[in-house]
């Protein structure tokens, strides 16, 4: 007659042996999960999107974001990790960093700052555009938005793409020490297309 252990016998022995053991595979498959949606994410935001993909994205952005630029006044906004970010608007140069503020003295985020960039940051989550941040953008004296240009993920580590806004003109070209700058209109529209050397 063999002898059985408590663990053979015991069901709470018994049920910790399949909890740890579904455990250990549920973390298998989510680490599996994990890794597959990674690198679908890096290939996703390494990948020059399609022209039909650009027409899309500008547009979104024109509906969703171009309005709100030009009610704020925005020239300069940067949302990065960690809530860490920045928007220069109306009422002044603002950031959420003390050391950037003593630095480049813009002014500490105030409530209105920060409601304020809390629907720049909707209106871009609404555009599904993958851009954090609006550079450069101008306006008339009349309060007439002339440029706004939007740095789109994608370009990796070799390319720093950007879409760029300028109605009825031509965005001025330039070269870069590092190689050729492509400025590419998106079919008829008032968009641009910039690809340019990541320095």
């Amino acid at each position: 007659m063999s002898v059985q252990s408590e663990a053979d016998v015991d069901p709470k022995w018994t049920g910790a042996r399949v909890l740890r053991a579904g455990l250990v595979t549920f973390l298998l498959a989510l680490l599996v999960f994990g890794f597959v949606a990674g690198v679908f994410w890096y290939q996703g935001i390494t990948s020059l999107p399609s022209v039909n993909r650009q027409s899309e994205e500008v547009a979104a952005l024109e509906t969703h974001v171009l309005p709100l630029v030009k009610d704020l006044r925005a020239t300069w906004y940067l949302n990065e990790r960690w809530g860490s970010g920045s928007i220069y608007w109306k009422r002044g140069m603002f950031t959420k960093e003390p050391a950037r503020a003593r630095q480049d003295g813009d002014s500490l985020f105030d409530p209105e700052t920060e409601k304020s960039f809390k629907q720049f940051s909707r209106a871009i989550r609404a555009s599904g555009v993958p851009t954090n941040r609006l550079r450069e953008a101008t306006f008339a004296d009349d309060g007439t938005l002339r440029t706004a240009a939007f740095q789109r993920r994608g370009g990796g580590m070799e390319f720093v793409l950007t879409y760029i806004y300028s109605p009825g003109v031509k965005p001025e070209e330039w070269t870069s020490n590092l190689g050729p700058v492509v400025l590419t209109r998106i079919g008829d529209s008032d968009w641009w297309f910039e690809q340019s050397p990541n320095d």
